[in-house]
């Protein structure tokens, strides 16, 4: 399993590794969440990881994604909601 970020992808267009496999570009190391964390606790993590990016897991079964801009887009939304 692995994770391509914009970042990655977007060095691997720079260097125009166009034919290269996706698995040759993407990270094999990064964190994963648990479908029941709490969306403050995956907030706390991402700020100490630029680009942060989580497959998110139930019962050790890839159930969807999360990264940075959709906590960013959580918050903006409570935030306009508490008003």
């Amino acid at each position: 399993m692995g994770v391509l970020t914009r970042p990655l992808l977007m060095a691997a267009l720079r260097d125009n590794r166009l034919t290269t496999a996706v698995t040759e570009v993407m990270s094999h190391e990064f964190d994963m969440v648990e479908i029941g964390d709490s969306l403050a606790m995956v907030y706390t993590r991402a700020l100490c990881q630029p680009n942060a990016f989580y497959p998110v897991l139930e019962n050790h079964r890839l159930r969807g994604v999360i990264d940075q801009s959709n906590l960013t887009e959580c918050l903006i939304i409570r935030a306009a909601l508490s008003h």
